[in-house]
């Protein structure tokens, strides 16, 4: 049977490298274009249609692991695989946990690069609707999921979750994936609006010239009508919020007239489900209409996959704002990260990221340049991939624990693992069963 043969993308500033991966993969049977920089390469059409990309992390103009992300906003999700040196292995990792597919280490054998080649390339390439937008959890792809079956229903929706989790981009988020995507997305705070304003800013009222002046509702017109922190409504607005939901109109303001809303309800509380319905905050009428399609965003340090990806994200954005040096976070900074419980979810993330590189000075933000306030004995020491893949084990033998309240047959299915391995690696990670 004949090797596939596949279409491949080739980011390589070293002249001789680069013609000799040309020339031994042609000589394979693949389809080959090559870039000799970054920017070449994601300004070329041809990049689309690749089903492997093959890039240096260190390039003249731009880093791969730069390239790998302006790759994801453009919609491809074509696989990467890194050429790295041996003291880019750190950041060659990170990328795998950001979804690269793998790294080689220079020098290397070309009939390596082929095996890779063979192990992950694949035809589909440009997936744009299917990259993630809110993590890479299995959690968070559950809740785009979700979301996106909700924006084909003309239903209210009801999103719970701790302060910081992301409930506003996943509100917009389905905003973006309804049929009235165009069409206005309103955001109300009922904690940055006094209570007593709450009916007049959401339906409306007259001004001291005595025109009228539409609220929230009005002007969402046929898009979102997103209002968070829905447990702080006044109960006067809660009253007429429920009569709209009830009969799909309400009366602006003091007027008679009756206005059809033609919009969609996107409700936001940091409470729990359990606790919003029971707490006395919210009618219990107006929680049964907004809880027919609910979901709720577990709290960061519950999703731990979404940390390195989230880490990723904010620096390229950050950095695009502040116009800094700043490219990289340290494999160090990005594992101590890993197992710090981010008490305020992805504000908290934002905040220490955006500080870090205004402040750094070189090119890589460190756990102290993330972590000031947190004391850490280990600065200076270097993790070995052994050690950070055992940290990393570690860690999620004990969250799977937590979650299945001990119970070990529980613990091995949340890790995919026989109950015999799992006692074998916790014998030799230290960890009790109690």
């Amino acid at each position: 049977m004949q090797p596939d043969k596949f279409d491949i993308g080739i980011i390589e500033d070293d002249p001789i490298m680069g013609e000799s991966l040309v020339q031994r993969l042609e000589l394979e049977g693949h389809k080959v274009d090559w870039w000799t920089t970054g920017s070449d390469a994601i300004n070329s059409p041809a990049l689309l249609d690749k089903q492997m990309v093959i890039c240096d992390i260190r390039l003249p103009d731009i880093t791969g692991e730069t390239v790998f992300h302006l790759a994801g906003k453009k919609g491809i999700a074509t696989p990467f695989l890194f050429i790295t040196g041996f003291g880019e292995i750190d950041q060659a990792v990170r990328l795998m946990r950001r979804g690269a597919c793998d790294y080689l280490t220079k020098p290397f054998e070309l009939d390596e690069l082929i095996e890779k080649i063979g192990q992950h390339a694949q035809h589909r390439t440009r997936t744009g609707d299917h990259l993630p937008s809110l993590g890479v959890s299995n959690s968070m792809k559950i809740l785009e999921s979700n979301l996106e079956s909700f924006a084909t229903k003309n239903y209210p929706i009801l999103l719970t979750g701790e302060v910081g989790v992301g409930k506003q981009k996943a509100a917009r988020f389905f905003h973006s994936n309804s049929s009235s995507a165009t069409a206005p997305f309103m955001q109300f705070s009922c904690r940055l609006v006094p209570a007593d304003m709450h009916v007049s800013e959401l339906f409306g009222a007259k001004d001291n010239s005595d025109s009228f002046i539409d609220g929230y509702v009005s002007r969402t017109k046929n898009g979102t009508l997103y209002i968070e922190d829905i447990e702080l409504l006044s109960m006067e607005a809660q009253v007429k919020l429920l009569t709209l939901l009830d009969t799909g109109s309400y009366t602006p303001g003091s007027l008679d007239e009756l206005e059809i809303f033609e919009g969609r309800l996107f409700a936001a509380s940091k409470l729990p489900i359990s606790e919003l319905q029971t707490s006395g905050d919210l009618n219990e009428a107006l929680y049964y209409q907004l809880s027919i399609l609910k979901s709720e965003i577990p709290p960061l340090r519950e999703r731990v996959q979404d940390i390195s990806w989230l880490l990723s994200n904010l620096l390229m954005e950050l950095n695009d704002q502040a116009q800094t040096i700043t490219r990289s976070i340290s494999a160090q900074a990005e594992e101590v990260a890993i197992a710090y419980d981010w008490p305020g979810n992805i504000f908290e993330m934002r905040n220490r990221v955006q500080r870090a590189i205004v402040l750094s000075q070189s090119e890589e933000l460190t756990v102290s340049d993330l972590f000031p306030d947190i004391a850490y004995s280990d600065q200076d020491e270097f993790p070995s991939l052994a050690q950070v893949r055992e940290d990393a084990e570690k860690r999620q033998i004990l969250r799977a624990l937590n979650r299945s309240s001990g119970h070990m047959i529980n613990a091995a299915k949340l890790l995919g693992v026989s109950r015999t391995t799992l006692w074998e690696k916790m014998g030799r990670l230290g960890i009790t069963a109690d």
